[in-house]
């Protein structure tokens, strides 16, 4: 390893179903941080990274499908991203790393962590990763009555609201059916 800010970087092929995922490898001075892009983004996403942290050991794959890694064939779903970089890891020879995803990114790290959780020291979500399950009391048609806070119709509708219906108490009135789970624990401002 490198001492004090001066690093190594090289450019790496790891072999996955369907092709190689090329991985930017930083060597530092300590251990490496996996770092995963977005959904529309490459591994040089991290390059703000790597200049905010001169000594910051750092493992930026191309998931597959991006970057120089779009002839990787096959599926590519967040499950497939995870079982990638688990080959990543091993090609580098490393039992369990520090991950950051971003956007997309985050919810791969999730799985990550959830699917692999002896390979995942630490995990930081950037703009993504919690699961967005929705409530039961939402449904199709949900939407709000002309008029009434807080109520919801009862049979779907065709017709574009109205501009009455279409206030903040209407749209309140909208979401609060079909929040997510998270909605509910964050604290209300008095």
């Amino acid at each position: 390893m490198q001492s004090g800010s001066e690093a190594s970087t090289e450019v790496i092929a790891v072999g996955v179903p369907g092709g190689s995922l090329a991985v930017e490898h930083v060597i530092a001075g300590g251990g490496p941080l996996l770092a995963i892009h977005g959904i529309s983004s490459q591994r040089k996403l991290w390059n703000w990274l790597r200049a905010q942290r001169p000594g910051l050991s750092l493992i930026a794959p191309d998931l597959r499908g991006r970057g120089d890694s779009v002839g990787v064939s096959g599926p590519s779903s967040v499950a497939q991203h995870a079982a990638d970089l688990i080959a990543v890891l091993d090609h580098l020879g490393l039992d369990a790393v520090p991950v950051c995803g971003m956007s997309m990114g985050g919810f791969v790290a999730v799985e990550l962590a959830t699917t692999y959780p002896d390979r995942v020291t630490d995990l930081v979500l950037v703009d993504g990763g919690f699961p967005m399950a929705s409530s039961s009391r939402c449904r199709p048609g949900c939407s709000p009555r002309s008029g009434e806070p807080g109520r919801t119709a009862r049979r779907p509708t065709r017709r574009r609201p109205s501009r009455s219906s279409a206030t903040r108490w209407g749209h309140r009135a909208r979401w609060s059916a079909c929040r997510p789970w998270w909605v509910s624990i964050t604290p209300r401002r008095s």
